[in-house]
């Protein structure tokens, strides 16, 4: 029976972590012999109570608690950060004892719903070459912030919205008009789609793995041993990107290879690609209109 490590962080879920983790133990027990690990930080629900519920309920579940690193780390990446080195800490200490096969780095936050065993599975027994993959969400991919591919999304989408829209709103500085405030908003909409929503490409189970420098979406099947020489920590010190990003640039460097598959399904819709449709672009924003009148 192969051996996986579930590992992730959390930070003030309690309710999606506990009902994601049955699922998750449902899932993959009866096929694999899991461990699960996590690193928490800055929760103030019940998220602490809830990870030491499963310590003592399960003899396969620990965890780690930072503490809160609000105080000393503000910027939320960061944080991030620095509890995905907990888990690579972990790794690094425990491989040899454990011998895992697989690490499975996952978001326990509803992102994994529509995951199946059978396309794990598919995925672990393919012959198709990697080191790393991601899944895709049948709807839209929608974590462009972790993406990164030559072609479909290069550089941090973030990025590239702020310069375009501080010269698109530049455009229309000093205009009254109530047209022209109408008009900078649906050319704003327009920049949205162009920048985000075209890139949450639509997947099929026909279609062929793409390998990509970086990706994300919830879920990574890693191989063990891709955690033992690399962690997140940032390769440039001004530069503010994903975690996932500097992480798999190392990978990369290394000469592994990271694909995303589309036989591996774990969502359809989320808060994040149902934005593609301009009807719901439009009523959040009136939503947001109507809370702040």
């Amino acid at each position: 029976m192969r051996k996986i490590l579930l590992a992730g962080t959390i930070s003030n879920n309690a309710k999606k972590f506990e009902r994601d983790l049955i699922m998750f133990n449902e899932l993959l027990s009866n096929k694999f012999e899991v461990e699960y690990y996590f690193v928490e930080s800055d929760s103030k629900d019940k998220t602490l109570a809830v990870l030491n519920k499963y310590k003592k309920l399960w003899n396969n579940f620990d965890f780690e608690s930072k503490g809160v690193l609000a105080t000393e780390i503000p910027e939320r990446v960061e944080r991030i950060r620095a509890s995905r080195n907990g888990y690579v800490d972990y790794i690094k200490r425990n491989s040899t004892k454990k011998k895992w096969d697989f690490i499975f780095i996952a978001d326990l936050d509803s992102m994994n719903s529509k995951l199946t065993l059978a396309s794990i599975e598919c995925v672990l027994n393919s012959e198709e070459n990697w080191d790393a993959v991601f899944p895709v969400q049948r709807n839209g991919y929608y974590d462009l912030y972790a993406l990164r591919h030559p072609i479909w999304n290069p550089i941090d989408f973030q990025s590239e919205l702020i310069w375009r829209k501080t010269r698109l709103v530049e455009s229309f500085a000093g205009s009254k008009s109530i047209f022209k405030k109408f008009l900078l908003e649906v050319n704003l909409d327009k920049l949205r789609s162009n920048v985000i929503y075209s890139k949450m490409l639509l997947f099929k189970s026909s279609n062929v793995a793409i390998e990509v420098e970086s990706a994300f979406g919830g879920l990574g099947i890693y191989k063990t041993e891709l955690f033992f020489k690399h962690n997140y920590s940032r390769i440039l010190k001004d530069v503010l990107q994903s975690e996932h990003v500097d992480f798999h640039f190392k990978l990369r460097q290394d000469g592994y290879r990271l694909i995303i598959d589309p036989n591996l399904v774990n969502s359809n819709w989320n808060t994040y690609n149902i934005n593609r449709f301009v009807i719901i672009r439009l009523l959040r924003r009136l939503k947001k209109y109507i809370l702040n009148f």
